[in-house]
C-alpha cells in the first residue's frame, strides 16, 4: 500500500490482532474512523430527552423483545466521500449485552439488502450468503432467522433514519 509502512514485527502483530477479531465476531462490521455526535438516545419512556413518539414506543418494545439479551444498541457514523465527490453518512451498530459485551456489529449499508433477502426469495448471487450472514447475526443476537428482517427494518428506523447515537433497551448492570 503507497504511503503505509509496517515493518514485520507490527504487520504480524496487526494481523494477529486481525485473527483474533475474526474469531470472535466473523460477522461483525466495524467504522473504523467515528466521527463525533451529540447524543441523542432513543429509550422507551424518552427519545432525545422528550416523551416519545407511539410509534417509537412500538418500535423500542418490538426491538426488547426480539434481542432478549441485548441491553443497549450504540451507532458509530463516518462521513465518506464517493468518486463523484458527493459525501455521504454512514453508520454503524454496535450490540452489546448488560455488561457491554459486544455480540454483534453490523454496518447499517447492508441492511435494505438483507431485510429484502429475509421476506422475498428473489434468486441473486449473493441471496444465499446474505441468509447465511442473517442466521449467523440472529444467533449472536439471541433472536429467531425469521425475526431478523423486522429486527433491522426497526433498528434502521432508529439510527438511519432518526440517527441516533444509542437505543437503550434494558437498564444496566450495576457495575
Amino acid at each position: 500500500m503507497e504511503g503505509f509502512d509496517l515493518v514485520d514485527d507490527d504487520a504480524r502483530e496487526l494481523r494477529a490482532a486481525c485473527v483474533g477479531l475474526n474469531k470472535l465476531n466473523p460477522r461483525g462490521s466495524w467504522c473504523l474512523a467515528p466521527i463525533a455526535e451529540p447524543e441523542f438516545v432513543i429509550a422507551e419512556s424518552a427519545v432525545g430527552g422528550e416523551e416519545p413518539h407511539d410509534y417509537l414506543k412500538v418500535a423500542v418494545e418490538g426491538l426488547q423483545d426480539l434481542m432478549p439479551t441485548v441491553s443497549v444498541v450504540r451507532t458509530e457514523a463516518m462521513m465518506q466521500s464517493d468518486p463523484g465527490g458527493k459525501i455521504r453518512r454512514r453508520t454503524w451498530v454496535r450490540f452489546q449485552n448488560s455488561t457491554d459485551h459486544e455480540l454483534a456489529a453490523i454496518d447499517t449499508a447492508t441492511m435494505p439488502t438483507h431485510i429484502r433477502d429475509g421476506i422475498v426469495n428473489v434468486p441473486h448471487p449473493f441471496i444465499l450468503a446474505n441468509q447465511v450472514r442473517m442466521q449467523a447475526w440472529a444467533t449472536q443476537l439471541g433472536t429467531p432467522a425469521q425475526d431478523m428482517p423486522e429486527l433491522l427494518h426497526l433498528v434502521s428506523l432508529c439510527v438511519v433514519n432518526l440517527q441516533s447515537t444509542e437505543i437503550r433497551l434494558r437498564p444496566a448492570a450495576a457495575s
